[in-house]
C-alpha cells in the first residue's frame, strides 16, 4: 500500500502499476522519438517512428482520461473550480517554467519575454515542446465542466448517454477555432483530436470492471479481440505506409484521421495487455517507476537531448544510426532519471519546476 494522492485524493490505496508501464513505454517513445527528430535522415518515413507517433501522445491522453476526476470533486460548482485550479498547478507550472529556461537559459524568442508570451496562444504553443500540457489543461477543463453537468441528469443511463454529447458540445468552440482560424490556435487542433482518446479513458474507466468481468469469464473472446488489434495495428503500421503515406505525413482529412485513430486505438489494447503482464512480473517495478515520473522525464529529457544531439545527420539504416537511436534514448533517460531525483530533494524545487505540492501529513510527506 502506498499514499497515492497524485488523481487529487489522500487515501492509502494501491496504485495501479498498469498505467504506470504503459506511461513508462510511451515516455521512451517519446524520448526515440525526440533522437530521431534532430539526428535521423528523413525520420518520419519508416515504421520505427510511425510506431512512435501511433502511441506516444495517444496513450498519455488516453491514461489521463481513466483518471479523470478520480476523486469526483466535480459534484458541486466550488469542487469544480477547486479541482480546475489544482489542474493548472499541475499542468501550467511546468508549461511556464519550461518556458522560461527555454526562453532565458537557451535563448528562445530572442530572450523576448513579452514576444514569446504573444506566441503562446498562437502559434507556438501548440508546437512547443510541452504544448500537450496546455492542451491537456484546456481538454481537462472541458470534461470536468462535462462531468459537473452530466451529474445533474438524475437517471444513471440517460447520465451515461448524455456525457460523450456533452463533450462533443463544449468542444465546439475549438472545431470552429481549427475550421474558421487556424487549427494551432490555442491548440485547437490538439485539443479536438486528443479528447477522443481522454473520452476513451474515462469510458473505459466506468466500465472497466464490467469488461474484466467478462473478459476473465470468456479469455476466448480476450484473445480474439487481441488478435483483431494486432491485426489492425500492423495494418495501420505497414499496409498503409506502403500504399498511402506513413502515419505522421497523412493529411488531415476523414480518411488521414480515422487511420491514425485506428492505429492508436488498437496500439492502446495491445499496450494495455502487454503493461498488465509487465506488472504482474518483477520487473513491472522499474517500469512503474519510470511511469510514475513521466512528466518530470518529459521536461528534463528535452533540455539533456540537447546536448546530446549531434548536427550530422545519421540513416537508421546503418550500424551507426541504429546503435545510436538504441544507446542514446536509454542514456538520456538515465540522465534525466538522476537530475529528477535531485531537483526532488527539495519541495521547492519540485513545486517550482514540476508542479508537484508538497503537504506535510505527520512525519510523511504527501506529494499531489
Amino acid at each position: 500500500m502506498e499514499m497515492d494522492i497524485s488523481r487529487g485524493g489522500i487515501a492509502a490505496k494501491p496504485r495501479i502499476d498498469t498505467y504506470d508501464v504503459m506511461k513508462a513505454f510511451a515516455i521512451f517513445l517519446v524520448i526515440i522519438g525526440h533522437i530521431m527528430n534532430a539526428s535521423i535522415e528523413d525520420f518520419s518515413n519508416n515504421i520505427l517512428y510511425d510506431i512512435v507517433w501511433s502511441l506516444e501522445m495517444p496513450v498519455f491522453f488516453f491514461v489521463s482520461g481513466v483518471f479523470l476526476n478520480h476523486s469526483g470533486k466535480c459534484d458541486t460548482f466550488r469542487g469544480l473550480l477547486k479541482d480546475i485550479g489544482k489542474k493548472a498547478t499541475t499542468y501550467l507550472v511546468p508549461f511556464f517554467s519550461f518556458f522560461l529556461v527555454d526562453l532565458y537559459i537557451f535563448g528562445s524568442y530572442d530572450r523576448n519575454i513579452f514576444a514569446g508570451l504573444s506566441q503562446i496562444v498562437y502559434p507556438y504553443g501548440a508546437s512547443t515542446t510541452l504544448w500537450f500540457l496546455l492542451a491537456l489543461f484546456l481538454i481537462a477543463v472541458v470534461f470536468d465542466i462535462g462531468i459537473y453537468v452530466s451529474k445533474k441528469i438524475k437517471p444513471i443511463l440517460l447520465r451515461m448517454i448524455a456525457f460523450p454529447f456533452l463533450i462533443a458540445v463544449l468542444l465546439l468552440p475549438f472545431l470552429a477555432l481549427y475550421r474558421y482560424v487556424d487549427p494551432l490556435f490555442l491548440s485547437a487542433k490538439y485539443i479536438v483530436y486528443y479528447s477522443i482518446f481522454v473520452l476513451a479513458g474515462r469510458l473505459f474507466a466506468i466500465h472497466q470492471s464490467v469488461l474484466k468481468q467478462r473478459i476473465r469469464s470468456c479469455s476466448l473472446l480476450n484473445s480474439i479481440t487481441l488478435a483483431l488489434m494486432v491485426l489492425a495495428y500492423f495494418f495501420t503500421i505497414i499496409f498503409v505506409p506502403s500504399v498511402y503515406a506513413h502515419l505522421f505525413n497523412l493529411p488531415d482529412d476523414y480518411l488521414g484521421v480515422s487511420v491514425r485513430i485506428l492505429s492508436a486505438s488498437s496500439g492502446i489494447v495491445i499496450l494495455y495487455n502487454l503493461s498488465h503482464w509487465i506488472s504482474n512480473n518483477k520487473i513491472g517495478s522499474i517500469f512503474s517507476r519510470i511511469g510514475r515520473l513521466t512528466l518530470e522525464i518529459y521536461y528534463v529529457h528535452i533540455l539533456v537531448a540537447r546536448f546530446m544531439i549531434f548536427d550530422t545527420k545519421l540513416s537508421l539504416m546503418t550500424l551507426e544510426g541504429l546503435v545510436f537511436i538504441v544507446v542514446v534514448p536509454i542514456l538520456v533517460l538515465a540522465i534525466s532519471y538522476a537530475i529528477i531525483c535531485i531537483i526532488k530533494l527539495s519541495a521547492l524545487s519540485d513545486m517550482i519546476i514540476f508542479g508537484k505540492m508538497h503537504k506535510r501529513d505527520g512525519a510523511a510527506t504527501i506529494v499531489k
